[in-house]
C-alpha cells in the first residue's frame, strides 16, 4: 500500500469486508505530509474481495482488494 498525505491529520486505513465489517486496522493515528509505504500481512484474512478506505481529514479513498 503506497501514498501520499498533502495534510497532516488522524489517518484511518482499514479493510472492509462486503457486508461493512472492518476485518483489519492497518493503522489508525496522526500523520503528517508526505510519502508512506506499508506492507500489509493479510495472511489472517480469509480469500474474498475487500474495499481498502483510507480517512484523512476530508480525504476519503476506496479501493478495491482481491485475496486469493
Amino acid at each position: 500500500l503506497e501514498f501520499d498525505l498533502i495534510q497532516n491529520n488522524n489517518t484511518v486505513i482499514e479493510m472492509v469486508d462486503l457486508l461493512g465489517n472492518v476485518v483489519k486496522t492497518i493503522d489508525n493515528q496522526y500523520l503528517s505530509v508526505g510519502h508512506y509505504i506499508y506492507n500489509v500481512n493479510i495472511i489472517d484474512i480469509p480469500n474474498g474481495m475487500y474495499t481498502l478506505r483510507i480517512i484523512s481529514g476530508n480525504f476519503f479513498f476506496n479501493g478495491s482488494v482481491v485475496k486469493n
